[in-house]
C-alpha cells in the first residue's frame, strides 16, 4: 500500500486563497485557518509518549517521565517534552512530600516502641500514616490518570498541587 506525500505548505501568494486545513511545511504539519499559520499537528506517537508520561508515573514514579523528558529534546515531540515535564514536575513534588513524612513515620515509630506505654500510640502513628499514605497515592494515580486522558485527547494539563522544579525553557505554560 503506497502512502500519498502530504500536501505541501502554500506559498506565501497562494496563502491567501489556500482552503483552511492541515499542510505540511517540509518537517511537520501546521494548520491553515485561512488568514494565519496555527499549531502544529501532534504526532499519534507524540500522543502517546505524552499520555505514558502520565500513566507511567501511576506505575513507575519520577522515572518514566524522567526518561521522556531527556529523550524529547529534538523538538519532533513538544507535547511529550512538555506532558513529561508536567508529571515529572508533580511526580517530585510528590516525593518530596511523601519522603519526609515517611522519615517522621520511622522516627515516631521506633520511638513507640522502646516506650513502656499500653501501645495505643503506636497504632495512632501507624493508622495516621496508613490514612495519609492511601490518600496520597489515591490522589496521585487520580490526577496521573487525568493528565493521561488529557494528554491523549491532545490537551495540556497542568496538576492542581505541583511545585515546577523542572521549568521550561521558553517559559511558556
Amino acid at each position: 500500500m503506497s502512502e500519498l506525500p502530504p500536501p505541501s505548505k502554500p506559498s506565501q501568494e497562494s496563502a491567501a486563497t489556500a482552503e483552511p486545513g492541515w499542510y505540511f511545511d517540509g518537517t511537520q504539519e501546521r494548520w491553515w485557518d485561512g488568514t494565519a499559520w496555527g499549531p502544529t499537528q501532534t504526532s499519534s506517537d507524540d500522543s502517546t509518549f505524552a499520555t505514558i508520561a502520565h500513566l507511567g508515573a501511576v506505575f513507575g514514579g519520577f522515572i518514566l517521565p524522567l526518561i521522556l523528558y531527556i529523550i524529547s529534546t529534538d523538538g519532533k515531540r513538544p507535547e511529550t517534552r512538555s506532558h513529561a515535564r508536567e508529571a515529572l514536575n508533580f511526580q517530585l513534588t510528590f516525593l518530596a512530600v511523601y519522603v519526609p513524612v515517611m522519615i517522621v513515620y520511622v522516627v515516631l515509630l521506633l520511638g513507640q516502641t522502646g516506650g513502656s506505654g499500653d501501645g495505643s500510640g503506636f497504632f495512632l502513628v501507624v493508622g495516621a500514616f496508613m490514612v495519609f499514605a492511601f490518600a496520597a497515592s489515591i490522589t496521585a494515580v487520580v490526577l496521573g490518570v487525568r493528565g493521561g486522558l488529557r494528554a491523549n485527547r491532545g490537551e495540556r494539563y497542568r496538576y492542581p498541587i505541583c511545585i515546577r522544579f523542572v521549568k521550561d525553557e521558553r517559559n511558556t505554560p
